[in-house]
């Protein structure tokens, strides 16, 4: 586990205001991979539209592209974030979010946001109300596309592929499994893990994003890792 387990009280998540005051309360994951334009878009949306105290991590998974995904970012919000970047080559969604996971501080952290998420004003305070009932492993977005439509996610709450957790989710379970290469699958994997291990997930409606999403190989990877996740669980996603 990269994660170091920091000294808390199990009903801090009830009560978020009595975590540490220096601390900040949410950690904000985004993975950038092939688009400074969607990535900067998706930073001023979060400094724009978050209210509680936060850190921004953003991990940079650009390998070897020929845009500088750093310099595109504005110096304003440059001395925001803590910025982890590139390797030399692309190595996928959850090697790239594992990387980020040892730099959180935060009591609650978003499932890793990419680059072409843009959070909507009360995105935050809302999801972490959602956590206050007890036992929440994880708490799920209400995500539209670009033209308004609306995207599932999950099915019948069985996944999250966008929403909110807590760091002591990771610090019980572990980082994201790597095997769902370049992307797609880890996001069913670990919303699985979070309810075999008895806690729950839940929807928020009136937490909302707009995903910008391009389509173009989430069908053939779908595909792939449905076959990685029989294989390991004996069992298909509900999609």
């Amino acid at each position: 586990m990269n994660i170091r387990p920091r000294r808390w009280k199990r009903w801090t998540m009830q009560q978020p205001e009595k975590w540490h005051k220096k601390m900040p309360l949410l950690s904000i994951i985004i993975t950038s991979r092939n688009s400074p334009q969607n990535l900067v878009r998706s930073l001023e949306a979060v400094l724009r539209n978050t209210r509680v105290a936060h850190e921004i991590i953003v991990g940079d998974d650009s390998g070897a592209a020929t845009w500088d995904i750093h310099a595109a970012i504005p110096k304003h919000i440059r001395e925001q974030i803590l910025y982890l970047p590139a390797p030399s080559h692309q190595q996928g969604f959850a090697v790239n979010a594992n990387r980020c996971l040892p730099f959180i501080r935060g009591l609650f952290v978003t499932i890793p946001i990419a680059e072409d998420v843009e959070v909507q004003e009360g995105w935050d305070t809302e999801a972490i109300a959602a956590f206050k009932g007890g036992g929440v492993g994880q708490v799920a977005f209400h995500i539209t596309f670009g033209n308004g439509s609306r995207q599932q996610n999950g099915t019948e709450l069985s996944y999250v592929g966008k929403g909110m957790t807590t760091r002591h989710i990771f610090e019980l379970l572990g980082n994201y499994d790597t095997r769902y290469f370049p992307c797609y699958g880890e996001d069913v994997d670990m919303s699985w893990r979070v309810t075999e291990a008895g806690f729950k997930i839940v929807d928020c409606p009136t937490s909302r994003i707009i995903h910008h999403h391009n389509h173009a190989i989430k069908t053939e990877i779908d595909n792939q890792h449905r076959e990685k996740l029989y294989a390991k669980w004996k069992k298909y996603p509900s999609v």
